[in-house]
């Protein structure tokens, strides 16, 4: 090859080997910008449903807080529950009870319902159901003295009558 050739080519050489290295950060920051971007995604997504739970409990602690508050308020507005833990919902068929059991006038105890130290009773008196709670008369001259999760204790000046589900 030519003597001149070869010097002109040293001479430019060094202006490629200064430019090249100028292209490569750029390149390389696009890539680790580009490869960033989905850690950076999937870490708001996992922090989005972490706030939607949180949100959620939230929620759920404002619900009970009420509802609590609203059974404080008034005993008679608990929902009861079942004593077997069915709920029933409908029309529930209507029952016509021997003579022995219509005639008597001692109350019986249908269930117990409530939440906390909270309970209702429910009972038949007469043929007919009663949601109590403790201090309210009962047909007959009774009184509702304690209703506990098992049974619910009538008081009728010196008799006592326990009630048990």
């Amino acid at each position: 090859m030519n003597r001149s050739f070869l010097i002109a080519l040293a001479a430019i050489l060094p202006l490629f080997a200064h430019a090249q290295p100028n292209l490569a950060p750029a390149a390389t920051v696009a890539r680790a910008s580009a490869a960033q971007e989905p850690d950076e995604l999937g870490a708001l997504q996992k922090r989005k449903a972490i706030a939607k739970e949180r949100a959620e409990i939230v929620k759920y602690e404002a619900d009970i807080k009420a509802a609590e508050a609203r059974a404080q308020q008034s005993p008679a507005a608990v929902p009861s529950m079942p004593a077997q833990g069915v709920a029933l919902t409908g029309s529930l068929p209507v029952v016509t009870l021997p003579t022995a059991v219509a005639a008597s006038n001692k109350p019986r105890l249908l269930n117990i319902g409530g939440a906390g130290s909270q309970y209702v009773a429910h009972l038949e008196v007469s043929g007919r159901p009663a949601d109590v709670v403790v201090g309210d008369p009962v047909e007959g001259g009774w009184t509702v003295a304690s209703i506990d999760a098992s049974h619910v204790k009538l008081v009728r000046g010196k008799q006592v009558l326990m009630l048990k589900v």
